[in-house]
């Protein structure tokens, strides 16, 4: 309030002090509505408020506080709040699955405590929970056989046969641990029809020829049969007959293989250096050979002709023939060493021949 305002009330305040009429003290009044306050919750639906003082003016001794409240409240809403999910205490844990070996108990919780909600966090954790039973005792159970069934229909309608019976391990089955049943599952014994039934037997169809024994000449063709259709039992008589047979086959043709000759090889080397030797070259009776039937081939293996490198010269027939006279002819003057001279070598006559 500023002094004026101070200075008039004053002045009313004063004339009024023995009793007059204070026909001029203004009526109190509120002040303006303060701003609203903060929602009081941070999640969720709660309340504001906003205030006002009766200071404009105050009342003044004797006079009614300002009509009406000094503060006024309404709803507010903060959106919905996050609520976390908790665990409720675990249950008793439950009986043990098994009344002896190996078993186990589970108990089990539930994140109700409270629930979460939409934007809560789930429960940590499992939401069961298991462990082994303690103290049980070992529960192998042994097998034993149920009673023998009825024996069953005998395998013979005449003569002797056998007739089977069997037993289950049920009486109770092993389990895990136990030992299976001892002794045999099914049992056999003999029975009779009390009828004689000798079956005789009988063949069955030939079969076909089989191929010829050999692909030229004469040779052998067999087939079969069985005495299956039906076979004789224990008492009945054996397909009277022989169970194969055979017959000749083939052509009349011989199939004897004659002998021909391999191409010649190439000729030797001449059987002399100088003078008249022979070349020869031999051939093979494999192309082919002749069978144990066939002709050899015709001919020699053996094929020669003559042949001469270079004619002899005395030096080369005294090296063949050291007794062997030579022949004169006279040195020539220009060279004083004895000129060569040659001759003919007749290897197959023994002859010699000088040439001047």
């Amino acid at each position: 309030m500023t002094q004026m305002l101070k200075d008039i009330y004053n002045m009313f305040t004063d004339k009024c002090k023995n009793g007059c009429k204070d026909k001029y003290q203004p009526e109190p009044a509120w002040s303006p509505w303060s701003a609203w306050s903060n929602c009081d919750v941070s999640c969720g639906r709660g309340l504001k408020n906003r205030k006002r003082l009766c200071n404009s003016p105050a009342p003044a001794p004797g006079q009614n506080y300002c009509p009406g409240k000094p503060m006024e409240m309404e709803s507010c809403n903060m959106g919905d709040c996050c609520v976390d999910g908790n665990w409720t205490p675990w249950n008793t844990w439950s009986s043990c699955s098994a009344t002896c070996g190996q078993g186990f108990q589970q108990r089990a919780r539930t994140c109700s405590n409270p629930s979460p909600n939409s934007c809560g966090m789930k429960c940590p954790g499992p939401g069961t929970d298991v462990r082994n039973c303690q103290g049980l005792a070992s529960c192998c159970v042994d097998g034993n056989w149920s009673p023998w069934m009825t024996w069953g229909a005998c395998s013979a309608t005449c003569g002797q046969g056998f007739q089977e019976r069997g037993r289950i391990c049920n009486s109770p089955a092993p389990n895990h641990c136990g030992r299976s049943c001892s002794g045999p599952e099914k049992e056999m014994q003999p029975c009779s029809s009390g009828q004689n039934c000798c079956l005789d037997g009988n063949w069955s169809s030939w079969s076909r020829w089989a191929p010829c024994s050999a692909t030229c000449g004469q040779g052998v063709s067999s087939r079969k049969r069985r005495c299956d259709n039906p076979s004789p039992n224990f008492c009945g008589n054996t397909c009277p007959g022989p169970a194969d047979e055979q017959r000749q086959c083939g052509n009349q043709n011989s199939c004897c293989k004659d002998g021909n000759w391999s191409p010649w090889n190439t000729w030797s080397s001449c059987s002399q250096s100088c003078g008249d030797g022979l070349r020869s070259r031999i051939r093979r009776c494999d192309n082919p050979a002749p069978n144990f039937c066939g002709q050899r081939c015709p001919g020699s293996p053996y094929d020669t002709i003559s042949c001469k490198e270079r004619d002899c010269c005395e030096k080369d027939i005294r090296d063949f023939r050291p007794n062997f006279p030579a022949c004169g002819r006279k040195p020539d003057k220009a060279n004083t060493a004895e000129p060569e001279r040659f001759v003919d070598f007749k290897q197959m006559t023994g002859s010699y021949s000088c040439t001047p």
